[in-house]
């Protein structure tokens, strides 16, 4: 699962696929692939972009969220764990 993009998605909220690739500093094509896993995982959905409607905006799905807080969590523990040692 595309974890960086999970983790922007989450962070900036709804965003165009050619906003994301520029955060994440990768080509659009590559989000808009990554996208396309993330649909297909049910952990996003492509909406209309209320600013252009020939646009669409990637947004997280309920499962995108709890797949986020997951990963929040995971690194939550490692770090714990870390300092531990």
């Amino acid at each position: 699962m595309p974890v960086a993009l999970l983790r922007e998605i989450a962070e900036a909220g709804p965003s165009r696929p050619g906003a994301l690739a520029q955060r994440l500093g990768v080509v659009a094509a590559h989000v808009t692939r990554q996208v396309t896993r993330l649909e297909e995982a049910g952990c996003a959905v492509r909406v209309p972009d209320p600013d252009d409607r020939r646009a669409r905006r990637i947004r997280l799905t309920a499962p995108g969220r709890d797949a986020v807080d997951r990963l929040r969590d995971a690194g939550a523990q490692e770090m714990r764990l870390a300092l531990a040692a």
